[in-house]
């Protein structure tokens, strides 16, 4: 007997989710020479995630032209994201929490599993953003099975900081089928 169903639901909206490049540098570091710009980036994330998280959200409380630094990797402008979601952020993404989300990507097959899903998906990311490059989006459009595709510009690794309307925008105009 044969089951078919068909999706009647929200698509799945990946958020920066494109990590192709990113997801092969982790799981096989020697990948990081054929792309020096992501690997920097995955190295100051690394770097960030061995900060214990308290002390991480106070990266929002330092000047501005240290915090833009300390954080290049994730944002376009530091300065374009409220201090308290910042720190907020941080607290709850650094430290032990980034480094078990490394630590499942060095056993993930991220193509393999986008490959599998039969769910439509929307994209979205930052023109910006470090750690996805435009060849990720398009081997992400055609391993999925994609609908909406939006890039925000001025925006990084982080639209949901950086551009909080417009990604609000762009969740709750999804396609419910």
């Amino acid at each position: 007997m044969t089951f078919t169903t068909q999706w009647t639901g929200a698509p799945l909206i990946l958020v920066s989710g494109t990590l192709l490049t990113a997801a092969r540098i982790i799981r096989e570091p020697v990948r990081a020479f054929a792309s020096p710009g992501v690997a920097a980036a995955l190295g100051a994330a690394f770097a960030g995630g061995l900060v214990p998280s308290p002390l991480a959200g106070e990266v929002a409380r330092l000047p501005s032209l240290v915090r833009g630094i300390a954080l290049s990797a994730f944002v376009a402008d530091s300065r374009a994201i409220d201090p308290v979601l910042l720190r907020n952020a941080l607290r709850a993404n650094s430290g032990r929490s980034l480094l078990a989300v490394w630590s499942a990507a060095r056993g993930a097959d991220v193509p393999g599993l986008m490959k599998a899903s039969t769910t439509p998906t929307d994209l979205l990311w930052g023109a910006d953003d470090r750690l996805i490059t435009a060849d990720d989006v398009t081997s992400a459009r055609r391993l999925l099975n994609t609908d909406r595709v939006r890039c925000l510009p001025n925006c990084g690794h982080w639209p949901l900081l950086e551009r909080p309307a417009e990604t609000a925008e762009f969740i709750v105009t999804a396609d419910v089928r």
